[in-house]
């Protein structure tokens, strides 16, 4: 198995935990692992799924990737990290300004594909967070992928594993129906959606607009 291991300089303050939390859908999310100063976490890539395990030190992140698509995140590693986001180029004012003061040391993350995203947005629509949660991990075991690696993580399902299904099995997972459609529609669309995230952010939010059940909410 292909592994590649990379350091990342930090900056002055950085938490990995914090700046990757929101990504996560719970302590018992099948795709990604958080403790305070370790992360483990795996993407979906058409040609190889690819795992990451990461460990703070001082001033820099340990990253080991495992799996066929190494080589395809090796250059988006800073991104996943939020170690391109410059808080310092952001000057809010009132309680904006006062949340970044008293969250130091969160970025923002980029993620290289942005659909399994989606899909937990989707499925955080009209239900509580520990419903969406409770959803996006049965999804995930019952039809995704173990990921390459040994941190024993499965990857959300594929758009093709998702085109194979009937909206009904999502259901079966706790989806709505109206949040099964949705994902189902954004599995035939996936291509599209990366196109445009890849392109213009501006053309991708202008795309999700239209889209019945995403739309301007």
């Amino acid at each position: 198995m292909q592994t590649v291991t990379q350091k990342l300089a930090l900056p002055e303050v950085y938490s990995l935990r914090r700046s990757l939390r929101l990504l996560s859908m719970g302590s018992h999310d099948p795709a990604m692992n958080l403790a305070e100063s370790r992360a483990n976490m795996c993407f979906f890539h058409p040609d190889g799924n690819v795992s990451v395990e990461a460990t703070q030190e001082e001033s820099f992140l340990q990253v080991t990737l495992a799996g066929p698509g190494c080589e395809w995140l090796l250059p988006r590693l800073p991104d996943c990290f939020g170690l391109n986001d410059d808080p310092g180029c952001f000057h809010p004012e009132g309680r904006v300004a006062r949340l970044i003061a008293e969250h130091k040391g969160v970025h923002l993350p980029r993620l290289p594909v942005v659909f399994h995203r989606l899909v937990q947005i989707v499925l955080q629509q009209l239900v509580t967070w520990e419903e969406a949660a409770a959803a996006w991990r049965r999804m995930t075991q019952r039809f995704g992928a173990a990921a390459p690696g040994p941190g024993e993580l499965t990857v959300g399902p594929s758009p093709e594993a998702l085109k194979s299904i009937g909206y009904y099995d999502l259901v079966d997972c706790g989806a709505l129906p109206r949040q099964a459609r949705l994902i189902m529609r954004l599995a035939t669309e996936h291509q599209r959606i990366e196109r445009l995230a890849v392109e213009s952010k501006t053309k991708l939010a202008k795309y999700l607009l239209t889209l019945p059940g995403i739309g301007p909410w």
